[in-house]
């Protein structure tokens, strides 16, 4: 199982609004968690494959994609290899793919990519979505989104956020 996320935004912090306190104090003790969560911005850059991103599009909208390594080839074309699959594939149909590569057939490329394909991916969202997919996901226990929950909740950042919105004192 192939899954990584690393937590941005100047290293390994979390970007809380300088008036989250303002806003706690004007509202009642579960708003005032709730719009903190909300107003607190966090960055992740996410490898995972294709299945993965299919399901995790419901809280991540937006994507940034990047490049799992840089173009190789002098024409400017990356071939596709099997580290760029979480499962190995049949060398026939890596040269499919790179065939339609070749032909800069991008349609038909991405009809045809397996759902092992490993994409990597920035997102921004907020600690109000990350709780409420934990809140969602974060009872399975196997597979990527057992792990993608896990590195969540051994960050200790997002742990007490997490703790915070189910009502307990950090």
């Amino acid at each position: 199982m192939i899954m990584d996320v690393i937590l941005q935004d100047g290293p390994r912090t979390i970007k809380i609004p300088d008036n989250t306190r303002e806003i706690s104090l004007r509202s009642n003790q579960g708003e005032a968690a709730q719009s903190s969560l909300w107003l607190s911005a966090v960055t992740l850059q996410i490898r995972a494959p294709e299945s993965w991103w299919n399901q995790a599009r419901a809280y991540f909208p937006e994507v940034l994609w990047l490049r799992t390594r840089p173009d190789t080839a002098e024409d400017d074309q990356r071939r596709l290899t099997q580290e760029d699959f979480e499962a190995p594939l049949p060398e026939g149909v890596i040269a499919n793919l790179n065939a339609c590569i070749e032909q800069k057939d991008r349609s038909s490329l991405r009809a045809q990519l397996p759902a092992s394909f490993i994409r990597t991916g920035v997102v921004q969202t907020n600690l109000a979505v990350l709780c409420d997919l934990f809140r969602e996901r974060g009872h399975y226990n196997d597979g990527h989104w057992a792990g993608f929950c896990r590195i969540l909740r051994d960050e200790p950042c997002l742990s007490r956020a997490f703790d915070q919105e189910k009502g307990e004192k950090p």
